[in-house]
């Protein structure tokens, strides 16, 4: 368990290294790039429409860190396709901004 533990943190360090200059996120902009990137599986309410996409109106993830949900976007997670070299961290980020808006 502690092992975990420390992956975690390692992970969440190299992320935060790595990312350079963060400005802080921007909620409008993330809605805008959810509509466009995450809605047509994540709906666009929230309420997910592909079977096993988080829930976001029921705030399924959205409280795991930034780094832990940036790498998931960036990567992949599941059925959920990697978005890396289409989305810039700092978008990433705004969007992770806007699904905690949502209710």
């Amino acid at each position: 368990m502690k092992t975990q533990t420390w992956r975690r943190r390692l992970l969440a360090l190299a992320l935060l290294a790595g990312a350079g200059t963060v400005q802080a996120a921007d909620p409008v902009q993330g809605g805008q790039l959810y509509v466009q990137h995450c809605a047509s599986c994540h709906g666009a309410n929230g309420i997910s429409v592909m079977p096993g996409a988080p829930n976001f109106a029921r705030k399924e993830r959205v409280f795991q860190p930034d780094a832990v949900l940036l790498n998931s976007v960036k990567y992949g997670k599941n059925a959920m396709p990697g978005f890396v070299g289409m989305l810039r961290d700092q978008q990433i980020l705004d969007i992770i901004s806007y699904i905690r808006t949502i209710r």
